[in-house]
C-alpha cells in the first residue's frame, strides 16, 4: 500500500551459501525510471522506460526462459517491440539486475490501460512464419486457441492487473528474485485497488507452487493453461 513500510524477503541463496535479503520498495517511492535498491549490493530492481537499453536484454532473457510461448517463438526483437509499445501505453516492465546483467523480468498489464492487442499480434507479422515452421500448423493453432481462451476468460474477471510475463535466469533461481518481482506486482495492484491475475501452463508445477505460496488461488482452466488470481486487500 502507498506509504507502507518496505516488504523484506529473506531467502537462502544456494549459489553463494549465504542469506540474501531483498527489499521491495512500494511503487510510490520512486519515479518511472528510478532504481529499487536491494540490500544485497549486487542485486537491484529497476522499472524501465521505453527508451531503456535494458528492454533488449530483458527480451533476450524472456525468449530464453519462456521459449515455449508463441511470443518467444517469434523472437527477441518482437518481444522488445511489444515491451516498448506496452510501456508507452502505461504498463510496467521491471527488470532484476545483477551488476549490469538482467537476471529477471516482470511485465504487468495495468487495469484501465490499453492492452494493444492488435499491435501485439501484428507487430513484425512475418515472425509468425517462423512459429509455424517450428511448430507446424496444427500445434500453432492449438496454442493460439488456448491464448484466445485465456483472453476471453480473464475478460470476465473483476477489475485486475495482469502479469503478462515473469521469468528468472537459471543462475539466480531460488535466490528470491521471482518473489521480489511478484511482490512489486502485488504492491502495484494494492495501489490501484484492483486484484491481480496470471496464467501459466497446467504442467508448470514450479510456477503453480510459487503463485500459491504467495496467496494466489486457481481460478479456472483452459485447454492448456491454469489461470490464478489474487484478491488484493
Amino acid at each position: 500500500m502507498p506509504g507502507s513500510s518496505p516488504r523484506v524477503f529473506q531467502n537462502w541463496n544456494d549459489s553463494r551459501g549465504s542469506r540474501a535479503t531483498w527489499v521491495a520498495l512500494p511503487d510510490s517511492s520512486f519515479p518511472s525510471s528510478a532504481i529499487h535498491q536491494l540490500v544485497n549490493t549486487r542485486l537491484r530492481i529497476e522499472r524501465v522506460d521505453e527508451h531503456s537499453h535494458l528492454i533488449d536484454d530483458a527480451a533476450q532473457l524472456h525468449v530464453a526462459c519462456l521459449h515455449g510461448t508463441l511470443t518467444s517463438r517469434r523472437g527477441a526483437s518482437v518481444v522488445a517491440g511489444i515491451y516498448r509499445r506496452l510501456i508507452r501505453e502505461g504498463h510496467s516492465l521491471y527488470v532484476a539486475l545483477d551488476g549490469g546483467l538482467v537476471v529477471g523480468g516482470l511485465m504487468v498489464m495495468l487495469h484501465g490501460r490499453r492492452r494493444a492487442t492488435a499491435f501485439t499480434i501484428t507487430h513484425q507479422p512475418w515472425s509468425w512464419l517462423s512459429v509455424v515452421r517450428r511448430l507446424g500448423v496444427g500445434a500453432t493453432l492449438r496454442q493460439v486457441r488456448d491464448l484466445i481462451q485465456v483472453m476471453h476468460r480473464t475478460s470476465r474477471l473483476a477489475p485486475h492487473d495482469y502479469i503478462a510475463a515473469l521469468y528468472v535466469d537459471d543462475r539466480v533461481r531460488r535466490s528470491g528474485v521471482a518473489r521480489t518481482l511478484l511482490a512489486l506486482a502485488v504492491a502495484d495492484s494494492n495501489k490501484h485497488g484492483v486484484n491481480l491475475g496470471v496464467d501459466t501452463l497446467q504442467g508448470n508445477h514450479a510456477a503453480h507452487q510459487l503463485y500459491e505460496s504467495c496467496g494466489f488461488r486457481e481460478w479456472t482452466l483452459t485447454t492448456r493453461s491454469t489461470i490464478f488470481t489474487l484478491v488484493v486487500d
